[in-house]
């Protein structure tokens, strides 16, 4: 635990010496915030809820989904991938540490930096937008807060078991394209409630869900019922993730020492 611990403190400091990257995505996020706010302010000119949504809910599902993709870390995508394909993973294996905690602590200390700012600037957007969050209930605080940890922390291992496959295939980047336009999509631009009936039933099932659209969902709309099931969810696709980020680590490694990697 210590070792991690010292990485994520090493990551922390370095990220600190690029704190200007963290202001880029303020002002990159207030302009998102403001586009968004004025294209469904024009949607909600002759409707006061739409698929259980006010206006002022809507855009506070929209700036706290739009801070969990401001806080993700490249690192979970980028490193493995780079790694792998320069060989360099080869030098880290043989480190007293695991190749994937290394990768995913990394992945939060990076995301923590960034949360320390872009959640108080959240509050404000939102407030600036729109006001306070209405029959936001400060009691159900914690069922939030774990929700989104578990949320980011499935979004950065779900990412490491797609870099991994760079281990079988010349590049996983297609994959990366087509997980993040699922979660971005069905996630942050459209809440789940908003699809179909039909199409609601299977998004469930998808990353969106236990990555997002969940934890977004408790914060602007808390029902402890909801609670349960999201929370139920998110931990069975942790452990999924878990067994299957350590599978594919553990076979890509085997297949490197085959070849001679």
């Amino acid at each position: 635990m210590k070792k991690y611990l010292y990485i994520f403190k090493y990551t922390f400091i370095n990220e600190l010496s690029y704190f200007s990257k963290v202001v880029f995505r303020v002002v990159s996020y207030f302009l998102h915030i403001f586009v968004f706010y004025n294209v469904w302010k024009y949607i909600y000119q002759d409707n006061n809820v739409i698929a259980g949504f006010s206006l002022n809910q809507m855009m506070w599902y929209l700036i706290l989904a739009e801070l969990f993709m401001m806080a993700d870390s490249r690192v979970a995508r980028k490193r493995p991938i780079e790694e792998i394909k320069s060989g360099s993973i080869t030098y880290i294996m043989n480190k007293p540490y695991s190749y994937i905690g290394y990768v995913f602590t990394t992945y939060l200390a990076e995301g923590f930096i960034r949360l320390i700012v872009m959640i108080p600037v959240s509050i404000l957007f939102g407030i600036l937008f729109v006001g306070p969050l209405q029959d936001f209930n400060f009691k159900y605080i914690g069922f939030m807060i774990i929700s989104f940890i578990i949320g980011y922390s499935l979004n950065g291992l779900i990412q490491i078991s797609i870099s991994l496959f760079a281990f079988y295939m010349e590049d996983a980047t297609p994959m990366h394209w087509l997980y993040n336009k699922i979660v971005l999509i069905f996630g942050v631009f459209f809440p789940i409630d908003m699809m179909p009936h039909a199409l609601q039933g299977i998004l469930k099932y998808t990353p969106a869900y236990v990555v997002s659209y969940g934890p977004t969902k408790l914060a602007v709309d808390f029902d402890l019922m909801n609670a349960i099931k999201i929370l139920g969810a998110q931990s069975i696709y942790l452990i999924i993730v878990l067994i299957l980020v350590n599978f594919i680590y553990r076979r890509g490694v085997k297949k490197l020492n085959v070849n001679g990697g």
